[in-house]
């Protein structure tokens, strides 16, 4: 008989190949790469990185050249190429871009993010990047980071934290966070450059501010909540939104990742400020809610991602003892399953290339 690893092993792989389109002759998809990054380890951030679904990790990363850094958010452009964001030691805001997968990354310190550190990116391309972060600050590269934009200052308040962007092409994109006084925040762009702050949030109360946001297209975006539960949908770009949750959602509860598949479809990552972690997935209004393992049910989930086959990824950080984890969802066997070796750095976003983020 097989033994029990090595079949969740091949079973894992089933369904990258399977379920992560693939058919006839086509080549293994893209999602079988995918990187995660974390808190500082000895000094220096933790980036891991997968080549086969997320079976198993890898840290990467040279100690000697990214001391002192923390990294936030990352994007996976393909199989080669991704951006990660953060901040140097001095809170200056930092960019790192690999195009050799990982083997080496290359450091962006922008003019135009003195003093402010960055918490979100998107990457469109290995030239077209988004990234947002500290007092407010948008800024843009449409040339490989030779060169870095601010943009969205005139309608984004000092002293606000954007936490997330998000975007579909180089003229659509969103940003979402915080307002200088924790209230929700919001806004876009429909040509690259000029920013529109978005009125429909209202304050609900302290620190209900945005965590994470997802755009599927020019017109669906779905957006994630603090405190309240919610996650949201638009279907007309950002303009009105849609409060969206499960009947048995808890009023305290914390939306802190979200994926969007679809108009109908995405998964979000909820919790209570270190408890009751649990992944939900939605389907027209047919809510699926799956519990993380007991060993990480304790935890904040800080990323999510996901395909349209089914399969999902979540990484996360366990406050009582400082760890964190990475878990991949299985369509075929219905369970979440642990990396190998079993991942516990603190990790905050995903991004797995040919996955939806």
């Amino acid at each position: 008989m097989m033994p029990s690893r090595r079949l969740t092993r091949l079973l894992s792989l089933l369904v990258v190949l399977c379920f992560g389109g693939c058919t006839g002759d086509t080549p293994p998809p893209a999602v079988f790469s995918g990187w995660s990054v974390g808190d500082s380890d000895q000094g220096y951030p933790v980036i891991v990185h997968t080549i086969d679904g997320g079976i198993t990790w890898s840290r990467q990363g040279d100690a000697a050249t990214l001391q002192g850094i923390t990294l936030e958010d990352v994007s996976a452009v393909d199989a080669m190429t991704a951006w990660a964001a953060g901040s140097t030691a001095d809170g200056n805001g930092l960019l790192l871009r690999t195009t050799d997968g990982g083997g080496s990354w290359t450091k962006f310190t922008p003019a135009t993010a003195v003093a402010m550190g960055l918490h979100g990116i998107r990457a469109l391309s290995p030239t077209v990047v988004w990234a947002v972060g500290d007092n407010g600050i948008i800024i843009k590269t449409v040339n490989g980071g030779a060169e870095w934009v601010r943009q969205g200052s005139v309608v984004i308040p000092g002293g606000s934290r954007l936490l997330a962007v998000t975007a579909v092409d180089s003229d659509y994109a969103w940003v979402a966070g915080a307002d200088p006084d924790g209230y929700p925040l919001a806004a876009r762009t429909t040509d690259g450059a000029t920013w529109v702050r978005d009125s429909s949030w209202k304050p609900e109360g302290y620190q209900c501010f945005l965590t994470d946001l997802h755009a599927v297209s020019r017109t669906v975006v779905y957006a994630a909540q603090r405190q309240l539960s919610l996650s949201y949908r638009s279907l007309d770009g950002g303009v009105t939104w849609e409060p969206r949750k499960p009947k048995d959602f808890g009023e305290t509860r914390n939306v802190t990742a979200i994926c969007g598949i679809d108009a109908i479809t995405s998964w979000a990552g909820r919790d209570t400020d270190g408890t009751l972690a649990e992944v939900l997935f939605d389907s027209n209004d047919s809510w699926r809610i799956y519990p993380l393992p007991e060993q990480q049910s304790a935890s904040i989930i800080r990323g999510v991602t996901a395909t349209g086959s089914g399969m999902a990824w979540v990484s996360g950080i366990i406050p009582t003892d400082g760890t964190g984890y990475l878990l991949r969802w299985s369509p075929l066997t219905g369970v979440w399953l642990a990396s190998t070796p079993a991942i516990t750095f603190p990790l905050r976003r995903i991004s797995m290339a040919g996955a939806m983020r």
